[in-house]
């Protein structure tokens, strides 16, 4: 399957679901709720490309510190600020007002709240699709045996190992022994 079919249909739900809350507002009609999903969920799948990219740079730590927690904050607020652009520019279009009329305290807040939920849901899927190695991600672990070129030192507690296909990934000592005693 393409891979850009793959990305339609994983956020085929979420769109789903954008569109079913929008049809419930009063008046709402289905053009306007299929329209304001699409910018939803549409500005989300694109800014995902640059969470999906964030995540291979960023690995998850084997030992989690504030400061991975520090750069998904900032991350996760970055994200949920871009990801309200679009909405306020097509709400303003859609009411034909100004965007000062749009911009209030309640709907930032709100649209804030729920752009930083997308963000965690965005990291978490690519995350786990990273650490099972699927979607073609680089980070395919634990790599195989006959991949590993050379290791050296990261660390104190961790190792770098270069992989044939030219990326890096970073282990444990632990895992490393173990790694070059069953290779030998």
């Amino acid at each position: 399957m393409r891979s850009s079919l793959r990305v339609v249909l994983a956020w085929a739900p979420l769109w789903s679901l954008w569109f079913l809350i929008s049809m419930s507002a009063p008046g709402q009609s289905v053009p306007a709720a299929a329209r304001d999903a699409t910018v939803a969920i549409g500005a989300a799948a694109l800014l995902g490309i640059a969470v999906w990219r964030f995540t291979g740079v960023y690995v998850w730590p084997e030992q989690l510190h504030f400061k991975f927690y520090g750069m998904h904050l900032v991350a996760g607020s970055l994200f949920a600020v871009l990801w309200m652009l679009p909405m306020i520019g097509a709400e303003a279009l859609r009411r034909h007002v100004g965007v000062v009329e749009i911009v209030q305290l309640p709907r930032l807040v709100a649209w804030f709240a729920i752009g930083s939920w997308i963000y965690l849901i965005v990291t978490g899927i690519s995350y786990a699709i990273r650490s099972a190695g699927g979607c073609g991600s680089r980070s395919s672990w634990p790599p195989k045996l006959g991949a590993v070129v050379a290791f050296e030192r990261h660390d104190d507690k961790r190792v770098r190992a270069r992989l044939t296909n030219g990326t890096t990934v970073v282990a444990s000592r632990a895992w490393s022994s173990a790694l070059r005693g069953k290779a030998t």
